[in-house]
Protein backbone atom coordinates (compact mmCIF):
# COMPACT_ATOMS: atom_id res chain seq x y z
CA UNK A 1 0.00 0.00 0.00
CA UNK A 2 1.32 3.28 -0.50
CA UNK A 3 0.47 6.72 1.83
CA UNK A 4 0.80 10.13 0.77
CA UNK A 5 1.59 12.96 4.03
CA UNK A 6 0.52 16.41 3.10
CA UNK A 7 1.94 18.24 5.92
CA UNK A 8 5.65 16.31 6.09
CA UNK A 9 7.35 19.41 7.50
CA UNK A 10 5.66 19.31 10.79
CA UNK A 11 6.54 17.76 13.83
CA UNK A 12 3.45 14.64 13.31
CA UNK A 13 4.22 13.94 9.91
CA UNK A 14 7.71 14.26 9.54
CA UNK A 15 7.98 11.56 11.98
CA UNK A 16 4.92 9.74 10.83
CA UNK A 17 6.76 9.18 7.20
CA UNK A 18 10.04 8.02 8.48
CA UNK A 19 7.92 5.83 10.72
CA UNK A 20 5.80 4.55 8.35
CA UNK A 21 8.66 4.14 5.43
CA UNK A 22 9.46 0.82 6.98
CA UNK A 23 6.00 -0.30 5.77
CA UNK A 24 4.87 1.50 3.27
CA UNK A 25 5.78 3.20 -0.11
CA UNK A 26 5.61 6.90 1.50
CA UNK A 27 5.46 10.39 -0.36
CA UNK A 28 5.67 13.53 1.89
CA UNK A 29 4.48 17.09 0.86
CA UNK A 30 7.35 19.05 1.87
CA UNK A 31 6.96 22.98 1.04
CA UNK A 32 9.86 25.58 1.65
CA UNK A 33 12.67 22.91 0.46
CA UNK A 34 15.49 25.03 1.15
CA UNK A 35 14.36 25.68 4.74
CA UNK A 36 13.51 21.55 5.09
CA UNK A 37 16.15 20.47 3.55
CA UNK A 38 17.41 18.52 7.17
CA UNK A 39 14.56 16.87 6.94
CA UNK A 40 14.18 15.89 3.06
CA UNK A 41 17.99 14.81 3.44
CA UNK A 42 16.46 12.56 5.72
CA UNK A 43 13.48 11.25 3.73
CA UNK A 44 15.87 10.59 1.16
CA UNK A 45 18.08 8.29 3.24
CA UNK A 46 14.68 6.18 4.24
CA UNK A 47 13.39 5.97 0.73
CA UNK A 48 10.57 8.92 1.29
CA UNK A 49 9.72 10.56 -1.84
CA UNK A 50 9.22 14.35 -1.34
CA UNK A 51 7.33 17.08 -3.49
CA UNK A 52 7.30 20.63 -2.86
CA UNK A 53 3.20 21.15 -2.69
CA UNK A 54 -0.39 19.41 -3.31
CA UNK A 55 -0.57 20.39 -6.99
CA UNK A 56 2.57 18.05 -7.61
CA UNK A 57 -0.27 15.19 -6.56
CA UNK A 58 -2.00 16.10 -9.60
CA UNK A 59 -0.26 14.38 -12.14
CA UNK A 60 1.00 11.24 -9.48
CA UNK A 61 -0.51 7.69 -10.39
CA UNK A 62 -2.07 6.43 -7.72
CA UNK A 63 -2.49 2.70 -6.42
CA UNK A 64 -5.74 1.38 -5.48
CA UNK A 65 -5.90 1.44 -1.50
CA UNK A 66 -3.67 4.33 -1.32
CA UNK A 67 -4.40 6.38 1.85
CA UNK A 68 -3.92 10.31 1.92
CA UNK A 69 -3.14 11.45 5.00
CA UNK A 70 -3.42 15.82 5.60
CA UNK A 71 -1.63 17.45 8.57
CA UNK A 72 -1.01 20.29 7.18
CA UNK A 73 -2.63 22.48 9.58
CA UNK A 74 -1.86 26.00 10.98
CA UNK A 75 -2.29 26.44 14.55
CA UNK A 76 -2.23 30.28 15.92
CA UNK A 77 -4.49 30.63 19.64
CA UNK A 78 -4.26 34.74 18.54
CA UNK A 79 -4.27 35.49 14.85
CA UNK A 80 -2.78 38.45 13.29
CA UNK A 81 -3.73 39.66 9.99
CA UNK A 82 -1.18 37.54 8.05
CA UNK A 83 -2.80 34.44 9.77
CA UNK A 84 -5.48 34.68 7.84
CA UNK A 85 -4.71 33.63 4.91
CA UNK A 86 -2.63 30.77 6.52
CA UNK A 87 -5.51 29.36 8.06
CA UNK A 88 -7.81 29.40 4.65
CA UNK A 89 -5.19 27.76 2.53
CA UNK A 90 -4.87 24.92 5.39
CA UNK A 91 -8.37 24.60 6.56
CA UNK A 92 -9.67 24.94 2.97
CA UNK A 93 -8.14 25.51 0.03
CA UNK A 94 -5.82 22.89 0.83
CA UNK A 95 -8.06 20.40 2.17
CA UNK A 96 -10.27 20.84 -0.30
CA UNK A 97 -7.64 20.14 -2.92
CA UNK A 98 -7.21 16.68 -0.66
CA UNK A 99 -10.73 15.88 -0.79
CA UNK A 100 -10.82 16.77 -4.93
CA UNK A 101 -7.81 13.82 -4.82
CA UNK A 102 -9.49 11.47 -2.55
CA UNK A 103 -12.79 11.83 -5.43
CA UNK A 104 -11.14 11.66 -8.15
CA UNK A 105 -8.60 8.79 -7.32
CA UNK A 106 -10.67 6.71 -5.09
CA UNK A 107 -8.34 7.32 -2.03
CA UNK A 108 -8.56 6.56 1.93
CA UNK A 109 -8.09 9.95 3.40
CA UNK A 110 -7.20 10.87 7.49
CA UNK A 111 -7.75 14.03 8.09
CA UNK A 112 -5.65 15.15 11.47
CA UNK A 113 -6.92 17.69 13.93
CA UNK A 114 -6.85 19.46 16.85
CA UNK A 115 -9.08 19.00 19.69
CA UNK A 116 -9.63 22.10 20.41
CA UNK A 117 -12.63 22.09 18.07
CA UNK A 118 -14.25 19.93 20.42
CA UNK A 119 -14.02 22.08 22.91
CA UNK A 120 -15.41 24.66 20.93
CA UNK A 121 -18.47 22.03 20.14
CA UNK A 122 -18.34 21.93 24.05
CA UNK A 123 -18.30 25.75 24.81
CA UNK A 124 -20.93 26.21 21.94
CA UNK A 125 -18.80 28.82 20.86
CA UNK A 126 -15.68 29.17 19.08
CA UNK A 127 -12.37 30.29 21.32
CA UNK A 128 -10.12 31.32 18.63
CA UNK A 129 -10.32 31.68 14.74
CA UNK A 130 -8.13 29.05 14.38
CA UNK A 131 -11.47 26.67 15.73
CA UNK A 132 -13.26 28.61 13.88
CA UNK A 133 -11.68 27.49 10.63
CA UNK A 134 -11.15 24.19 11.70
CA UNK A 135 -15.01 23.55 11.96
CA UNK A 136 -15.77 24.83 8.72
CA UNK A 137 -13.59 22.49 7.53
CA UNK A 138 -16.31 19.85 8.02
CA UNK A 139 -18.85 21.71 5.94
CA UNK A 140 -16.55 21.00 2.98
CA UNK A 141 -15.49 16.90 4.00
CA UNK A 142 -19.28 16.61 4.69
CA UNK A 143 -20.15 17.49 0.89
CA UNK A 144 -17.40 15.40 -0.67
CA UNK A 145 -18.88 12.41 1.43
CA UNK A 146 -22.60 12.88 0.75
CA UNK A 147 -21.85 14.10 -3.07
CA UNK A 148 -19.12 12.43 -4.31
CA UNK A 149 -19.23 8.86 -1.58
CA UNK A 150 -15.64 9.24 -0.60
CA UNK A 151 -14.64 8.19 2.72
CA UNK A 152 -13.13 10.17 5.20
CA UNK A 153 -11.69 9.50 8.77
CA UNK A 154 -10.93 12.66 11.13
CA UNK A 155 -8.39 11.85 13.72
CA UNK A 156 -8.82 14.48 16.61
CA UNK A 157 -4.96 15.10 18.27
CA UNK A 158 -4.11 16.75 21.67
CA UNK A 159 -0.99 17.60 23.17
CA UNK A 160 1.62 15.58 21.23
CA UNK A 161 4.70 15.58 22.48
CA UNK A 162 8.00 13.58 21.74
CA UNK A 163 11.69 13.57 21.32
CA UNK A 164 13.33 16.22 19.52
CA UNK A 165 10.23 18.67 19.02
CA UNK A 166 11.15 21.99 17.06
CA UNK A 167 8.32 23.53 17.62
CA UNK A 168 7.66 26.47 19.78
CA UNK A 169 4.83 23.96 22.55
CA UNK A 170 4.96 24.45 26.26
CA UNK A 171 7.07 21.10 26.46
CA UNK A 172 9.97 22.12 24.88
CA UNK A 173 9.56 25.43 26.31
CA UNK A 174 9.42 23.99 29.71
CA UNK A 175 12.63 22.18 28.88
CA UNK A 176 14.32 24.84 27.38
CA UNK A 177 13.93 26.67 30.56
CA UNK A 178 14.75 24.03 33.48
CA UNK A 179 18.50 24.30 31.84
CA UNK A 180 18.58 28.23 32.57
CA UNK A 181 17.43 30.88 35.34
CA UNK A 182 15.46 33.08 32.97
CA UNK A 183 11.24 32.94 34.19
CA UNK A 184 9.05 31.04 32.08
CA UNK A 185 5.73 33.50 31.25
CA UNK A 186 2.55 30.59 31.46
CA UNK A 187 -1.04 31.04 31.10
CA UNK A 188 -3.88 30.21 33.37
CA UNK A 189 -2.87 27.52 35.37
CA UNK A 190 -6.20 25.68 35.12
CA UNK A 191 -6.26 25.03 31.59
CA UNK A 192 -6.50 21.74 30.49
CA UNK A 193 -3.05 19.66 29.08
CA UNK A 194 -3.68 16.21 27.45
CA UNK A 195 -0.34 14.78 27.07
CA UNK A 196 -0.03 11.92 24.26
CA UNK A 197 3.33 10.61 23.34
CA UNK A 198 4.25 10.37 19.64
CA UNK A 199 5.10 6.99 19.13
CA UNK A 200 1.14 6.59 20.45
CA UNK A 201 0.43 8.33 17.54
CA UNK A 202 2.32 6.91 15.16
CA UNK A 203 1.10 3.20 16.31
CA UNK A 204 -2.64 4.51 15.85
CA UNK A 205 -1.87 6.19 12.57
CA UNK A 206 -0.72 2.69 11.45
CA UNK A 207 -3.35 0.93 12.49
CA UNK A 208 -5.86 3.31 10.73
CA UNK A 209 -4.33 2.82 7.55
CA UNK A 210 -4.07 -0.56 7.82
CA UNK A 211 -7.80 -0.97 9.17
CA UNK A 212 -9.63 1.67 7.15
CA UNK A 213 -12.49 0.37 5.11
CA UNK A 214 -14.12 2.46 2.00
CA UNK A 215 -17.41 2.87 4.18
CA UNK A 216 -18.20 6.03 1.93
CA UNK A 217 -19.26 7.73 5.66
CA UNK A 218 -17.61 10.93 7.26
CA UNK A 219 -16.25 9.37 10.74
CA UNK A 220 -14.31 10.41 13.68
CA UNK A 221 -11.46 9.06 16.16
CA UNK A 222 -10.61 10.71 18.87
CA UNK A 223 -7.19 9.76 20.79
CA UNK A 224 -7.43 10.04 24.78
CA UNK A 225 -4.40 10.23 26.53
CA UNK A 226 -3.20 8.31 29.92
CA UNK A 227 -3.81 11.03 32.06
CA UNK A 228 -5.23 14.90 31.27
CA UNK A 229 -3.79 17.06 33.73
CA UNK A 230 -4.24 20.63 34.69
CA UNK A 231 -1.64 23.16 33.63
CA UNK A 232 -0.40 23.77 37.00
CA UNK A 233 -0.22 19.83 37.86
CA UNK A 234 1.17 19.42 34.64
CA UNK A 235 4.53 21.70 35.37
CA UNK A 236 4.82 20.03 38.63
CA UNK A 237 4.85 16.63 36.85
CA UNK A 238 7.52 17.85 34.62
CA UNK A 239 9.60 19.55 37.50
CA UNK A 240 9.32 15.95 39.84
CA UNK A 241 9.98 13.68 36.65
CA UNK A 242 13.12 16.46 35.40
CA UNK A 243 14.50 16.84 39.13
CA UNK A 244 14.26 20.52 37.44
CA UNK A 245 12.98 23.77 39.39
CA UNK A 246 11.46 26.39 37.15
CA UNK A 247 10.71 29.98 37.67
CA UNK A 248 7.15 30.24 37.08
CA UNK A 249 4.95 33.86 35.92
CA UNK A 250 1.49 32.91 35.53
CA UNK A 251 -0.45 35.19 33.37
CA UNK A 252 -2.90 37.20 35.00
CA UNK A 253 -4.52 38.24 31.67
CA UNK A 254 -7.00 35.19 29.27
CA UNK A 255 -7.01 36.38 26.02
CA UNK A 256 -8.27 33.00 25.41
CA UNK A 257 -11.55 31.00 27.28
CA UNK A 258 -8.69 29.07 28.82
CA UNK A 259 -10.72 28.70 32.03
CA UNK A 260 -12.05 24.75 30.80
CA UNK A 261 -13.38 22.80 33.79
CA UNK A 262 -13.69 19.47 31.72
CA UNK A 263 -11.68 18.05 28.86
CA UNK A 264 -14.14 17.54 25.74
CA UNK A 265 -15.21 14.09 24.55
CA UNK A 266 -16.98 13.49 21.75
CA UNK A 267 -19.82 11.27 21.73
CA UNK A 268 -19.77 10.22 18.14
CA UNK A 269 -16.21 9.78 17.74
CA UNK A 270 -14.75 6.48 18.04
CA UNK A 271 -12.49 6.32 21.14
CA UNK A 272 -8.56 5.02 21.08
CA UNK A 273 -6.38 5.50 23.80
CA UNK A 274 -2.42 6.24 24.18
CA UNK A 275 -0.46 3.97 26.62
CA UNK A 276 2.54 5.68 27.23
CA UNK A 277 2.46 7.44 30.63
CA UNK A 278 3.83 11.13 31.08
CA UNK A 279 6.55 10.27 33.16
CA UNK A 280 7.57 7.13 30.52
CA UNK A 281 7.33 9.41 27.72
CA UNK A 282 9.30 12.58 29.11
CA UNK A 283 11.86 9.98 30.32
CA UNK A 284 12.49 9.29 26.99
CA UNK A 285 12.43 13.02 25.55
CA UNK A 286 15.04 13.96 27.86
CA UNK A 287 17.36 10.89 27.31
CA UNK A 288 16.54 11.94 23.63
CA UNK A 289 17.22 15.88 24.51
CA UNK A 290 20.53 14.83 25.77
Amino acid sequence: MDVVIVGGGGYIGFNLAKYLSDTFLVTAVISNKEKNKNKIKIFNNQNVITVSSIDELINLRFKEGTCLIYLAGHSVSDHSWKDISKLSRAYIESLTKCLDLARKHNLKLIIGSSYWELVSSSQKSYINLYSAFQASENSIVDFYVKTFGISVVKMFLSDIYGPLDWRRKLLPMLIEHSHTSKPIKLGNPIQIIAPIYINDVLKIFEKEIEEFKPNKIFSRVQIIPVKIYLLSDFVEEFQKISRQRLIIKWSSIHKLREDISDYPVSESARKVFGKTAFKQGLTQVLKFNN
